[in-house]
């Protein structure tokens, strides 16, 4: 057992350092989409002494464009990073607002650090499910292993963006699901609540109630009818709702593509099933030319599933 403890660790440090190197990449400047909206609307937010963008529609809705949850989680390190500042800064307030304005890098940074923590994080979340279901550290340590070496992942921690956040809640909703020792309200409750929390993040960590769903049907195979005259599903269920509703009355804009067409002056995108079907042809073809070993072995994994695993393979390919 000390063994993969040892396993484990230095794993978890390798996944740290390829996230962490390279955060001050491009800075003063920036060179990733999304970042500046994260950012900036963190700083509006601070500006305007506000929680509520949506009080300030004029002032957020060219900058800000995500979930609110996760300006949320940034306002407090850069509230310590700018008092901090100002303690060494010699000039008056106006002039430390201008040299913030002008070199923001350090808020890029304390961004980006926490987007290497989430991607960290859900390296050792993978192994506590590899652990939970395959029972064997071997194939737990060759997930977090994959994980930790994943050319996406790496990439999506290096930046603030919602992406490693994304991956950490929906990698947090796999792990509470499978934990064995935890009651059926527990883990579903959690799992409930985590996705509602995500999708304050970002809507398309929505598509985590889709496997929380094909969890409850395809791998505890628990009854609709009977878990709906739960007193604990009905308050979770509640939760979920409260959180998403919370995040939306915060921030409609976050919901941009569900609001569009409700929306004076945005044009509403047409999608349509075979755009759906193209989008994962794409990715499969993005992920086999990006990530050919990370691929070719999730494919393996996917076969080996059908045999010993059946419930848990169809839940994943879904």
């Amino acid at each position: 057992m000390k063994k993969y403890q040892h396993y484990i660790a230095l794993i978890l440090c390798a996944a740290f350092i390829l996230r962490v190197t390279g955060v001050t990449f491009g800075l003063p400047l920036w060179v990733v989409g999304d970042e500046p909206g994260l950012i900036f609307g963190t700083l509006k937010m601070m500006e305007l002494k506000t929680l509520l963008p949506s009080l300030h529609v004029m002032e957020f809705s060219k900058t800000f464009y995500y979930g609110p949850y996760l300006p949320f989680l940034y306002i407090l390190p850069f509230t310590a990073v700018s008092g901090i500042s100002f303690l060494f800064f010699n000039g008056n307030f106006l002039e430390f607002k201008n040299f913030l304005a002008a070199d923001p890098s350090s808020f890029f940074l304390v961004a980006r650090f926490i987007s290497v923590l989430f991607g960290t994080a859900a390296v050792w979340l993978i192994y506590k499910v590899g652990k939970a279901i395959f029972k064997s550290e071997q194939a737990a340590i060759f997930s977090a292993t994959f994980l930790a070496f994943s050319f996406l992942l790496v990439n999506f921690s290096h930046w603030a963006r919602h992406w490693a956040t994304v991956t950490f809640f929906f990698t947090l909703v796999i792990y509470v699901l499978s934990r064995p020792n935890w009651s059926v309200a527990r883990r579903y409750t959690s799992a409930l609540l985590i996705s509602g929390l995500s999708v304050g993040v970002s809507l398309q960590a929505g598509l985590s109630l889709f496997f929380v769903s094909l969890w409850f049907l395809l791998v505890d195979k628990l009854s609709i009818i009977d878990t709906l005259k739960k007193k604990w599903f009905l308050l979770s269920l509640s939760g979920l709702v409260a959180l998403i509703v919370v995040a939306y009355l915060i921030w409609p804009n976050s919901f941009g593509f569900l609001t569009a067409s409700f929306t004076p002056g945005v044009s509403a995108v047409s999608k349509n099933f075979s755009g759906l079907i193209s989008s994962y042809v794409l990715h499969i073809v993005n992920l086999l030319v990006g990530e050919p070993v990370f691929f070719i072995f999730f494919f393996i994994g996917l076969l080996y599933c059908i045999r010993r695993y059946r419930c848990y393979f169809w839940s994943f390919f879904i």
